[in-house]
């Protein structure tokens, strides 16, 4: 089973400390970005433009959460090898499975989304239905992805 660790990162071109001071300081800039997009959230009246602020908004959420989870995973002791040995057991069968599931709904989603945009002249409704398309196809991409590493 694989578990983040400092010397599992690749080259050890930076020193770990050095790092994680790194994650602290970006985990602080998501924050900041994330209180200064629900400001302009408060601001904006157009719909198109609040939608792009909340996007952006859990996007910063979701780095920070990344940059948490690398920090945390560098700072605390790895699992025991039973641990690991059970998680990779379990993951085994129920991942896939979730995996298949997720890519099920990922594929409806796509098929539904590109029929309703082909009906659709060039306005606002147009590009945010096709941004939302392209995350569902980023998203389907990533699931298959994971599933051939499992």
């Amino acid at each position: 089973m694989w578990y983040l660790r400092y010397d599992n990162l690749g080259e050890d071109l930076m020193d770990r400390d050095e790092l994680i001071k790194n994650l602290e300081s970006h985990i602080k800039i998501e924050e900041t970005a994330v209180e200064l997009y629900k400001e302009a959230m408060d601001i904006v009246d157009h719909f198109a433009f609040r939608l792009i602020f909340e996007e952006l908004m859990m996007d910063s959420t979701k780095h920070k959460r990344v940059f948490e989870a690398i920090k945390k995973a560098l700072v605390e002791t790895p699992p025991s090898e039973w641990d690991l040995l059970l998680s990779h057991k379990i993951g085994k069968y129920v991942v896939p499975l979730e995996l298949e599931r997720h890519i099920e709904l990922e594929e409806g989603m796509i098929t539904s989304l590109k029929k309703e945009i082909k009906m659709l002249g060039k306005g606002v409704v147009r590009r945010l239905l096709e941004h939302i398309l392209e995350d569902e196809q980023r998203h389907h991409s990533t699931l298959k992805q994971l599933i051939t590493k499992i």
